[in-house]
């Protein structure tokens, strides 16, 4: 009979038993984008400036909350219209795993409609994308859907929802390097809004005194968190640089000192903080606002390749006397 070696069947037991463990351990945790984006939209005149560059920021942001680029999932443009907004969010749901933490970026226009749906609301929102709208409905089934599956959804929308009406009292182009997110004037056939249209109008702008109703959002849990760009009774702006929102997002994400109570992590309420702060020091008059979890952490911790650690400080923009540039695009 053959005698096999002690120290040979000790190591076979053993790569046996460590395949099988390999077998049996859950999936590691990992962490997902996807980024939506949109300024051309086929029309000069709803064209909008400097969206490309908030694409790089919202991929720069990615980074920082943690996401690999393998996993970061963009459409943009022409690419973007309704069905694949659907259809991204579903392929989204079924990427992940449970225990993943996702980030959802958008960035284009927003606009407010007659109520759809059966709401008892007056007034609709919805990202305008290209050739039609995504209603906001829509959107928060998606992200009901998404908390549900994922250990953290974090979603910033650089938008406003403050078209239909506010569009007859103001032109897209509000002057200097600025432009409004909301459609121009003769765009409001495309967003189902007639002559009787009876939504508010954005108060940040000169003429516009009512307000439009309040967008909720559920509360799902501790696990998500909705950041907008402004209240629903104002307008978000883009710029040639990009638009005042992620351009703030990004440089405070990037800064260890927005980290005000020392966690080692940034939260919603830290990052409106500093965000609001540049943004009242250019002059902007845009509120960001959360929904949703407050408290939760932005820098995602997870063990999956490409995490990020919270980065050092980072020269901070000047601000300037109104009409006031961007805040420096974070390097």
């Amino acid at each position: 009979m053959t005698h096999r070696p002690r120290t040979l069947i000790h190591t076979a037991a053993v790569v046996a038993l460590a395949g099988l463990g390999a077998l049996c351990a859950p999936a590691r945790a990992e962490n997902h984008a996807l980024i939506l984006w949109i300024g051309d939209y086929g029309d000069p005149r709803a064209n909008l400036p400097g969206i490309e560059l908030d694409a790089d920021h919202a991929k720069k942001i990615a980074k920082l909350m943690g996401v690999p680029d393998k996993n970061m999932v963009e459409v943009a443009n022409a690419d973007l219209t309704p069905q694949n907004v659907g259809n991204a969010l579903v392929a989204m749901h079924q990427r992940i795993k449970d225990g993943d933490k996702l980030f959802i970026y958008y960035s284009g226009h927003g606009t407010q409609m007659g109520a759809r749906g059966g709401t008892n609301a007056r007034c609709s929102e919805a990202m305008y994308v290209r050739d039609g709208v995504f209603m906001d409905s829509a959107l928060q089934d998606s992200l009901t859907k998404l908390g549900q599956k994922a250990s953290q959804v974090v979603m910033m929308n650089d938008s406003c929802f403050s078209g239909g009406a506010a569009t007859r009292s103001l032109t897209s182009d509000v002057g200097d390097d600025r432009k409004a997110k909301f459609l121009p004037p003769d765009f409001k056939a495309n967003t189902a809004v007639g002559a009787g249209y009876s939504c508010g109008d954005a108060v940040n702008t000169r003429g516009m005194t009512r307000s439009l109703s309040t967008l909720e959002k559920d509360q799902r849990g501790p696990q998500v968190l909705y950041i907008a760009a402004s209240t629903d009774t104002q307008v978000s702006f883009a710029t040639k640089k990009g638009s005042f929102a992620t351009l703030t997002w990004a440089q405070c994400l990037s800064d260890a000192s927005t980290d005000a109570n020392k966690s080692g992590s940034i939260n919603g309420e830290e990052l409106q903080a500093c965000a609001q702060g540049w943004l009242n020091k250019l002059g902007v008059k845009q509120t960001i606002m959360l929904q949703g979890n407050a408290k939760l952490p932005l820098t995602f911790t997870s063990n999956a390749t490409g995490g990020t650690a919270l980065a050092s400080p980072s020269p901070a923009p000047s601000p300037s006397p109104a009409p006031a540039p961007a805040p420096t695009p974070v390097a």
